[in-house]
């Protein structure tokens, strides 16, 4: 029977710009780095949004020091610099490259155990986040607009109103 001196770690090598990059994946030692950094890591796990997409819109900092910790350059400032200035098509060879030698067995599955360990936080709402943020507003909801910025408008809203 093996034993875990006997489990070589895992980890891949993919081409990236002419040369070969080795992933190693996301590790335990990883992911309190990464969330303590990022906490938007943690609202958007707990959000059931931890997509590539999201890591993009909301997160690209954290992206890129996640693309370090995948090819075990974490904590390397020019690693994620570099990560930050690749194309878009690379960025996501190696987003796909970090999950599959991380979560062998999928997001999903991965999320279901964690979930049923009760490691992460039930879906975010507004009170789970912050009461003035709404994380899903439904599709009836209008935002209403930013408050004025004219300071003509102002003065004359201020003219009107004084006596």
């Amino acid at each position: 029977m093996a034993g875990l001196l006997d489990i070589i770690p895992a980890f891949k090598t993919i081409p990236l710009r002419g040369k070969d990059v080795e992933i190693k994946g996301i590790s335990i030692d990883d992911i309190p780095y990464l969330i303590g950094r990022f906490l938007i890591l943690r609202q958007l796990a707990a959000e059931g949004k931890f997509s590539f997409e999201e890591l993009i819109k909301r997160a690209p900092d954290a992206l890129a020091a996640l693309f370090a910790c995948g090819t075990g350059e974490r904590g390397n400032a020019k690693a994620e610099m570099n990560a930050r200035q690749l194309v878009i098509g690379d960025q996501l060879d190696l987003f796909t490259a970090i999950l599959e030698v991380s979560v062998p067995g999928g997001l999903g599955p991965f999320g279901a155990q964690l979930s049923a360990l009760g490691l992460f936080l039930p879906r975010a709402t507004e009170t789970t986040i912050s009461p003035s943020v709404k994380t899903d507003p439904s599709p009836s909801e209008t935002p209403s607009p930013p408050p004025s910025t004219n300071s003509s408008a102002a003065a004359t809203t201020a003219e009107t109103s004084s006596p």
